[in-house]
């Protein structure tokens, strides 16, 4: 969807052009997308999808964690841009920020040096202020 939204809004300037940039963009967002998300996240907040017993729900729940922690690492190595994830915003840091909203404010976890350096300036956005505003989401002078 992030790779739709950017070619379908061409004004925006979130498809990067040069190609070793718009591949370092899809693998972030993929990353993201098909395993930080449903590999980790999920393990915890939907812990009965990965398995019927709740005698197990720990286990899911504690490789779900390792799962966010390996990912939240391999995401700060990635993060190439200073602060964004390319040489400019595209539709990888918005993909890569999501998972950094949830870690600092649903699990309380510090970023490694590139993601919090990310997350603070995505979360100056007026956008991103104001999605987080229109959900109900805490903000950014909260986490901390």
């Amino acid at each position: 969807i992030a790779i739709w939204l950017a070619k379908t809004t061409p004004e925006r300037n979130l498809m990067p052009e040069e190609p070793e940039e718009l591949a370092r963009a899809v693998e972030v967002a993929e990353f993201v997308s098909t395993n930080l998300h449903p590999q980790g996240f999920t393990r915890l907040g939907r812990t009965d999808k990965f398995t019927p017993n709740e005698a197990d729900y720990e286990a899911v729940r504690a490789r779900g964690r390792e799962i966010i922690d390996t990912g939240l690492a391999w995401l700060n190595g990635a993060i190439r841009g200073n602060p964004w994830v390319v040489g400019k915003m595209s539709f990888a840091d918005f993909s890569a920020f999501y998972v950094e909203y949830w870690a600092v404010h649903r699990l309380k976890l510090e970023l490694g040096p590139k993601c919090k350096a990310h997350f603070e300036r995505m979360s100056t956005l007026p956008s991103v202020q104001r999605v987080i505003a229109k959900e109900g989401y805490p903000s950014q002078e909260r986490a901390v």
